[in-house]
């Protein structure tokens, strides 16, 4: 069963592993720019199977109005399943009146 986590801090080759297998485009390759995405985003969940590490949603939230998403990666094993379509559940840690959402590809 897939579990997501909120706020559950995950290393830089973590997150590198599942941008990397999920296909999406960053600058993997620059581990301590990685390392600065994690450390500045204020909203982290991540779905887990098990204890595999699946995908990430990464962002910024005020967490009075407005939330940016800057990434949501799954790994291609696990896309198309909906890891993440529960994601409004843990609006909670991103902002509660509103959920603005912008995805950057």
């Amino acid at each position: 069963m897939i579990k997501i986590a909120t706020n559950q801090a995950i290393t830089a080759d973590q997150f590198i592993h599942v941008l990397t297998a999920s296909g999406i485009n960053r600058p993997t390759e620059d581990r301590g720019r990685m390392q600065r995405m994690l450390n500045n985003a204020n909203v982290l969940l991540t779905a887990w199977d098990d204890e595999q590490l699946i995908g990430v949603l990464r962002g910024v939230s005020d967490r009075s109005y407005c939330t940016f998403v800057s990434e949501l990666a799954v790994t291609k094993d696990y896309q198309h399943q909906g890891c993440f379509s529960n994601y409004g559940q843990c609006r909670g840690q991103m902002s509660r009146s509103c959920c603005y959402q912008r995805l950057v590809p």
